[in-house]
């Protein structure tokens, strides 16, 4: 699937503001109007649009070819990006009652290598975060040390060295833990 699909894929989840009136419109599952102010209207392209009333579990069904792509064998990295307050840590990590693309991410890695008993995997967590062009390895035991984190390259590969502090895992409930707690 990430052969057929390409390497990169945007989509855009937006979240209800009741502080002012709605100034966007979606028109089918990619694209979406935005008014500014002076009454312009842009329109944006995706992959996919999820919109207002969109649930956690929406957002990750679509991304779910994604993290099975990953156990087969392909590097991947999902971000969200987006201003302060347009819901990026919700979509990411969710609530206990509707958990985010984080949580689900990891069971269903779990759940997939679970099923496939003929291959043997070794699951590692690490978790860098990206502040203020910034970047911190959020696992490490040492605070100072975890500022000074640098993208590396090393031919046609990017590295971002982090410390030794990722585990072993052999099941979704202690990554989970990892990931609320860090």
């Amino acid at each position: 699937l990430q052969e057929l699909r390409g390497n990169i894929r945007v989509f855009c989840r937006c979240r209800r503001d009741d502080s002012g009136p709605l100034a966007i419109e979606f028109t089918g599952e990619n694209m979406v109007h935005c008014w500014s102010r002076q009454g312009r209207r842009r329109t944006f392209e995706f992959d996919k649009v999820f919109d207002i009333c969109s649930t956690q579990e929406q957002v990750f069904t679509d991304t779910l070819p994604t993290i099975t792509s990953s156990v087969d064998g392909y590097n991947v990295c999902i971000i969200a990006y987006g201003q302060t307050s347009a819901g990026k840590t919700y979509t990411m990590m969710g609530t206990e009652k509707r958990p985010g693309i984080n949580i689900r991410s990891i069971a269903e890695l779990f759940r997939v290598c679970k099923e496939r008993k003929h291959i043997n995997y070794k699951i590692k967590v690490s978790m860098v975060e990206v502040y203020n062009e910034n970047l911190s390895d959020l696992l490490s035991d040492d605070f100072e040390e975890s500022k000074k984190l640098q993208i590396l390259t090393k031919g046609k590969s990017i590295i971002i060295p982090v410390s030794q502090s990722n585990i072993l895992h052999s099941s979704a409930k202690p990554v989970v833990h990892v990931l609320f707690f860090c």
